[in-house]
């Protein structure tokens, strides 16, 4: 095992019906979160969901108001995290 930790960043494209209600959740949860990469390959198996479920695990905000979809994701592997 690697001595440095390496996580997974995933960009979430959302679909919002509701734009004005929806704003700063949709800001936030398309920042993402970041896990390390052991724990982030539980929720990114293909046999288990696929990519756009782990962006609803992930990042979609709990109480997003109906009318919020996830349209697209896409991941990448980095050393670091930035703000």
């Amino acid at each position: 095992m690697s001595d440095k930790e390496q996580f997974i960043v995933c960009e979430v494209i959302l679909q919002v019906e509701n734009e004005g209600a929806l704003r700063a959740e949709a800001c936030n949860a398309a920042r993402g979160h970041g896990l390390p990469l052991d724990q982030a390959q539980a929720y990114l198996d293909p046999n288990k969901q696929t990519l756009a479920q782990c962006a609803l695990v992930l990042l979609a905000p709990r109480h997003a108001p109906g009318g919020t979809d996830v349209v697209g994701v896409q991941c990448e592997l980095v050393d670091e995290l930035f703000a």
